[in-house]
């Protein structure tokens, strides 16, 4: 039990913290750990995780947050920017269409060719790269992590909408 809670889940058994996400989430997972500059940070998240699980006195147990866990978060928040999944997460929902009935305003970024969802993979590392490094700059805690999720949705959500008006404006000249 203590092994799964240092790789970052939260329950005894790491299915139930995976089936928000789905396969897409653990897809997402062994994306992640097959990049060289997310195995750094999955290493050291749980070098910190066993660091603070274990400890008695010193660093907190909170001063880290569940990679893993993380990582079905962002996952499930990169699939509804790109309305792979409805709004309020249903994936029985997919759907192209956000609430208003318009495309996503993100969905011109995918390729056709996209070779089996990589360009997806990449941005879920990206944004966990992005989530931790914006966790250590706030020097922040467990739970602290709610804002910290919430602001660096949006600065991701700001960096593609500068990225689908770079191609539309590439494709109107």
């Amino acid at each position: 039990m203590q092994k799964w809670r240092s790789f970052g889940f939260q329950s005894e058994d790491p299915t139930r913290d995976i089936r928000g996400g789905g396969l897409l989430s653990l897809n997402c997972l062994l994306f992640f750990l097959g990049r060289a500059d997310c195995q750094e940070l999955f290493q050291e998240t749980i070098s910190r995780r066993e660091k603070a699980l274990t400890s008695t006195e010193g660093m907190s147990r909170f001063e880290s947050y569940p990679l893993s866990v993380a990582l079905v978060n962002v996952t499930r928040f990169v699939a509804s920017l790109f309305a792979l999944i409805s709004n309020d997460g249903m994936a029985g929902k997919k759907t192209n269409l956000n609430d208003s009935g318009t495309l996503s305003e993100f969905y011109p970024l995918i390729s056709d060719d996209d070779d089996d969802g990589e360009f997806f993979h990449k941005i879920v590392a990206d944004c966990m790269l992005i989530l931790d490094g914006e966790w250590k700059r706030r020097n922040a805690s467990y739970m602290e992590f709610p804002q910290v999720f919430d602001d660096v949705k949006e600065m991701v959500k700001t960096e593609l909408r500068t990225r689908v008006m770079q191609l539309q404006s590439q494709h109107q000249h």
